[in-house]
């Protein structure tokens, strides 16, 4: 679900053309400890779904959110992803 949250928070940044608030996606904010929050945006990146510089979502990022529907539906269930 955590990185459900981080992958649809940072492609809605990319569709408003907004800078991603990387405070909404801190351990703090989505209820993770520091190192769990580490494994998971590393996770992400090594699958190249995000890009830890900028941070932003890759293009496999948005097509890996739209070709499986768990994300979709954990998508609809939170809304805590929004810029």
């Amino acid at each position: 679900m955590i990185a459900c949250r981080i992958l649809a928070y940072l492609y809605a940044c990319m569709k408003e053309g907004e800078k991603p608030d990387e405070e909404q996606i801190s351990p703090e904010r989505l209820g993770i400890n520091q190192r769990y929050w580490a494994f998971i945006t590393l996770s992400l990146h090594n699958k190249g779904l995000i890009n830890l510089e900028q941070p932003e979502i890759t293009m496999d990022g948005i097509e890996y959110m739209e070709e499986n529907p768990a994300i979709s539906l954990a998508i609809n269930l939170d809304n805590m992803y929004q810029p």
